[in-house]
């Protein structure tokens, strides 16, 4: 909306309004708060600029990492990880966590994600930690055993994501 501050200028603002409920559960009134656009503005470039150096870092992590979305399909895949998975990116990304690892292994990593999805995903924010080792299966059908660390959080609204973190001692990605 369009306003006129006190000096005379128009700016632009977000408003919003929220009722307000008694203790008898009835409304009593409204809260109405008025926000200078080019504050929300500020705000949405440094949520970019946040997101930009947790992917960079993650680019950089000399472990494997998956990012997940709520239902365990992987959204990002660092380079060490498609080393450790011995996939391409365009292999992990949009597939199911899960689908990297031996058949018999999948079962409890489902369970573990589901229990995470389950614990967390009624509390926000909230997070569950899952750690093993499983065998993991590179795209040619071989199986290696990997350490392997599930880190699940939860946050209200479209950031919820999930970490897979995984760790091989034989399989370190060289950095410049």
């Amino acid at each position: 909306i369009r306003v006129v501050n006190k000096v005379g200028e128009p700016v632009w603002t977000h408003v919003t309004t929220r009722p307000l409920i008694g203790s008898d559960g009835l409304p009593i009134g409204a809260l109405t708060t008025i926000r200078p656009a080019k504050l929300l503005q500020q705000l949405d470039e440094e949520r970019i600029r946040a997101e930009e150096r947790f992917k960079a870092g993650i680019e950089r992590a000399p472990n494997g990492v998956l990012i997940l979305d709520p239902t365990g399909v992987v959204s990002a895949a660092n380079d060490a990880s498609c080393v450790f998975l011995d996939r391409n990116r365009e292999q992990i990304v949009g597939s199911n966590w899960v689908d990297c690892f031996d058949a018999a292994d999948r079962d409890t990593l489902s369970e573990a994600f589901d229990a995470a999805t389950r614990e967390t995903g009624t509390r926000s924010p909230g997070s569950f930690d899952f750690r093993g080792q499983f065998r993991c299966v590179s795209h040619r059908g071989e199986s290696r055993w990997i350490a392997l660390g599930l880190h699940i959080v939860f946050s209200k609204g479209a950031a919820d994501f999930g970490m897979v973190q995984l760790f091989d001692r034989t399989a370190r990605v060289e950095r410049d």
